[in-house]
């Protein structure tokens, strides 16, 4: 489950260096195999749901993969409800035991007037963790931001802790 969880902070740094200048999010999936690793975007007609799609019928079958889309979330913040631009991660590890959860990561747009920043990622799902995987969840995904020298460059450069 660390590499999922890693992974899954990789590809969030990832998309955060596609975004920070505006630019929109085109969906990804990561994935791994015993042999390899890449990723490949999801573009055209209902790229979302097409993506959950391959995460549920994982048609390469791959080891783990992550799904990466750009929505509209809303949070519980102190009594309050509050939408925000979020990047959505969608983790997989495929094992004897499906192991699944999802982070979100809000963050203010470029074309804001304050300009980019990316708040604190939020676990909003988990499935199948047991206790010690969900404790080192955000531990093991801040080592995979940290793989991605410009995103993590940037998401520590553009981080509000305020959200």
């Amino acid at each position: 489950m660390v590499r999922t969880i890693q992974m899954a902070g990789y590809f969030s740094a990832h998309s955060i260096h596609c975004i920070c200048e505006g630019e929109t999010l085109t969906p990804l999936i990561g994935y791994d195999t015993r042999e390899e690793g890449g990723f490949f975007r999801i573009e055209g007609d209902e790229p979302v749901e097409r993506g959950m799609q391959w995460l549920l019928r994982n048609p390469k079958q791959v080891l783990r993969a992550i799904f990466i889309y750009d929505a509209i979330a809303t949070y519980q913040i102190h009594g309050s409800k509050l939408r925000a631009d979020s990047l959505i991660i969608e983790a997989v590890k495929y094992a004897q035991a499906e192991k699944s959860f999802q982070i979100t990561v809000p963050y203010r747009h470029a074309e804001k007037p304050k300009g980019f920043a990316v708040h604190k990622p939020k676990v909003t799902r988990v499935d199948g963790l047991d206790k010690e995987e969900l404790e080192m969840l955000i531990d093991h995904f801040w080592i995979g931001v940290d793989e991605h020298k410009e995103g993590s460059a940037i998401w520590r450069q553009c981080l509000d802790q305020s959200f």
